[in-house]
């Protein structure tokens, strides 16, 4: 778990607020088998303190619409730790990246993630973008890139459905 107090705090403090009204709350019956474990989705700070605050809020917005999440800070990625690392019950694993100038960093944690679970789908959570998302995406082998908070939330609801709605994606696109 996180060691950052400050972004603990800072995550503690949203409980109250209500989510997105356009975005589903998930119940259990709605849920495919691969994300009705008890943690399905493992978010990621890529490289430090500041991913891990970012990971620390894609996991509770996520909670927030019915997706347990658990995040584990950047010194997880090293290799003596990622052996360490559980990912059993893992079907998304979330990346997260304020800074996405180094292709070649994202590209070594997902091809190192891909080992540790090659079962999960890898979503890498690029949050300042200055480049073609496809040209990230396909830059670092990750299965699906986000470029906001929100856009990672949608593609996990909607990888995590039994039965697809009308997917988040196509929603988000109207409204943006």
């Amino acid at each position: 778990m996180t060691t950052d107090s400050e972004a603990a705090a800072a995550v503690d403090a949203t409980d109250d607020e209500e989510s997105a009204p356009e975005m589903p709350m998930l119940q259990v019956d709605d849920l495919l088998p691969a994300f009705r474990a008890a943690t399905p989705i493992l978010c990621l700070a890529g490289q430090g303190p500041l991913d891990e605050a970012a990971a620390m809020m894609l996991a509770q917005l996520l909670g927030k619409h019915g997706l347990n999440a658990r995040v584990e800070s950047a010194s997880t990625l090293s290799t003596q730790n990622l052996f360490r690392l559980e990912t059993n019950g893992a079907a998304v694993i979330c990346l997260s990246y304020l800074d996405a100038s180094s292709l070649a960093h994202m590209r070594y944690a997902v091809r190192r993630l891909r080992r540790k679970a090659p079962k999960a789908t890898i979503l890498l959570g690029c949050w300042t973008l200055e480049r073609s998302a496809e040209e990230v995406r396909e830059g670092a082998k990750a299965d699906l890139l986000a470029s906001s908070l929100r856009e990672a939330v949608c593609q996990c609801l909607d990888a995590a459905r039994a039965i697809p709605e009308e997917t988040t994606m196509v929603r988000t696109a109207i409204v943006a």
